[in-house]
């Protein structure tokens, strides 16, 4: 289930999940350190939902930076939560269909007419995120040694780029 970050948990909490596993290609677009997570107290700042099972183990956090002004969505985060006392099939089916409704709700908000994230390139959820290219008519930029991760490396991202107008006249065509 689908639920506001800030209703539902805290900053502690999130990070502490975030330092249990290895997440070796986790970055933030933004000026925020790799793995330190702020609940903020709204939504008009940062858009953050978590996924949570029936139990109420949190399965994964999803966020977007919004900006009114500009009319855009940016920093994407998103992290699925996977640990040996709570992982099983059924919550990573309830993590994808949820991290599927947080995406189709910011890709499909009236408010913002672009969304856009940075993916590792060696991370393999970019197969996911070319999915949405096709479906969302979205674009994807090489940006070559464009951040550096805990491991002091440099490495290669995808910039991916989705805008509501050209999704709205490649329907029409």
């Amino acid at each position: 289930m689908l639920k506001k970050a800030y209703l539902e948990t805290d900053s502690k909490t999130i990070n502490n999940l975030i330092s249990r596993g290895d997440y070796p290609y986790l970055t933030f677009s933004t000026y925020e350190d790799y793995d330190i997570i702020d609940i903020a107290s709204d939504t008009w700042n940062k858009i953050q939902y978590i996924s949570v099972d029936e139990d109420g183990n949190i399965l994964g956090y999803f966020s977007f930076n919004p900006s009114q002004t500009s009319q855009k969505l940016s920093g994407g985060y998103f992290v699925k939560f996977r640990y040996k006392d709570y992982y099983s099939k059924e919550s990573e089916v309830i993590c994808d269909a949820d991290f599927r409704e947080f995406i189709d709700t910011c890709m499909n908000n009236p408010l913002f007419m672009r969304l856009e994230f940075m993916a590792i390139t060696n991370n393999n959820a970019n197969k996911t995120y070319e999915r949405w290219m096709d479906e969302y008519y979205g674009e994807r930029h090489l940006l070559t040694n464009y951040t550096r991760l805990k491991d002091g490396n440099f490495y290669d991202v995808y910039l991916y780029w989705f805008d509501r107008d050209k999704r709205e006249e490649l329907k029409t065509l």
